[in-house]
């Protein structure tokens, strides 16, 4: 599965992609907000996306609610994950259309269940609106 991983810190970031590599996934990694938009923006969106929802310069919630209303972002799980635990936060961003949200003191553990649901989400969104007939091999929709 292809992921983007949007990170400021480049220590998480690199941990994260190691995880992410070591369970076998094509990972894109990315140090900021701009440049998470533009791989989401791309003819190869990734099928998962974490995004740091505390980086600067970065309205996480905005992005989400525009990401998750994008018709033509088929099949892109979204998770955030932060250092803060401000539920109400947590409860906007899952409304918004986030699928996911983690606390960055998750361990690779945590991580690894949560993708497994990620998985099996984009497995689900793929098998029911984008048949293999009607889409390419990232799963985006062919016009």
């Amino acid at each position: 599965m292809r992921v983007l991983i949007a990170e400021d810190d480049a220590d998480l970031r690199q941990s994260l992609k190691q995880w992410f590599v070591n369970w076998g996934h094509d990972v894109v990694v990315v140090g900021s907000a701009p440049e998470a938009i533009a791989v989401l923006n791309s003819r190869d969106e990734p099928e998962l996306a974490l995004l740091d929802c505390e980086m600067p310069e970065f309205d996480s919630l905005g992005a989400v609610r525009q990401l998750s209303r994008r018709a033509d972002l088929v099949a892109t799980y979204l998770m955030v994950f932060t250092a803060s635990n401000h539920k109400p936060f947590t409860v906007q961003l899952l409304r918004a259309g986030v699928g996911d949200y983690l606390s960055e003191r998750a361990d690779g553990r945590d991580f690894g269940l949560r993708l497994e649901i990620g998985r099996a989400s984009v497995e689900l969104h793929r098998q029911r609106w984008c048949p293999e007939s009607a889409c390419g091999a990232g799963g985006e929709r062919a016009n």
